[in-house]
């Protein structure tokens, strides 16, 4: 019985995660509070977790990245458009201007550090399912 229960509290608590995305704001706010943390403690979530990762992105994104990763192709880590980070980036999520027309959505995102060391990015997104995705991500050059 308790396995039962235990099994259920699961399914009701994976089933709230994915409703708590159903803005293109949270989706963005609860990525890079996982994906800077993640990366922080020195893991790649491309690579290491990709049922998380495709939590927040599309198969279309993840597919395209995780090849580029096995190609050895990245200059920089696509999800923040960065060679380093600022550990405040997983907390310093600021989200302007979204857009959402249909099931697409764009927004734009500064990962904000210390003193002028930020990201600055301009997201599409999809909604899936009733859950947005992260699509694409492209850098904003100042």
């Amino acid at each position: 019985m308790k396995k039962i229960v235990l099994s259920f509290l699961m399914v009701m608590f994976c089933s709230l995660a994915v409703l708590a995305q159903s803005t293109p704001e949270t989706t963005i706010k609860n990525f890079y509070s996982w994906y800077v943390r993640e990366i922080s403690k020195n893991k790649f979530p491309l690579a290491e977790q990709p049922t998380k990762m495709k939590q927040f992105i599309t198969a279309r994104c993840y597919n395209e990245n995780k090849k580029a990763y096995d190609n050895n192709e990245f200059d920089a880590d696509y999800f923040i458009s960065a060679q380093d980070f600022d550990e405040r980036w997983a907390t310093n999520v600021k989200i302007s201007n979204v857009k959402i027309k249909g099931n697409k959505a764009t927004a734009n995102v500064v990962l904000d550090g210390k003193g002028s060391f930020d990201s600055k990015l301009k997201l599409k997104l999809v909604k899936e399912k009733s859950v947005w995705k992260i699509d694409v991500i492209d850098p904003v050059l100042n």
